[in-house]
């Protein structure tokens, strides 16, 4: 599967679950936004904080993070191809040359 289409797929799949998590601790400091009484300056404070934060996580996790992944997934191959290429390498620095037995290009 192409970086982008999993990319896509992932965020599809992730969607719901990030909503509604991210939606019911957001409600959930409603109250704490609404207060009122002795202690309700800090109370509003706190509630402010945790709805605002929980509202730019979640364009955070939805959005900026698969775009960046996206574009960082752009200049690599696949995970299979990353460890194929690592262990080329580990071979040729425990064997002392290349794992195919040829000699390095100069």
């Amino acid at each position: 599967m192409e970086s982008i289409e999993a990319v896509i797929e992932a965020a599809a799949i992730r969607l719901r679950p990030v909503l509604m998590t991210s939606f019911c601790t957001a409600f959930g400091a409603l109250p704490l936004m609404l207060a009122a009484g002795a202690g309700a300056g800090s109370l509003q404070s706190i509630g402010v904080v945790v709805f605002y934060g929980v509202l730019i996580s979640v364009l955070m996790t939805l959005i900026v993070v698969p775009v960046v992944y996206a574009l960082v997934a752009r200049n690599t191959g696949s995970p299979e191809d990353v460890a194929h290429r690592l262990e080329q390498l580990r071979q040729k620095f425990t064997s002392g040359g290349p794992a195919d037995g040829t000699q390095p290009a100069e």
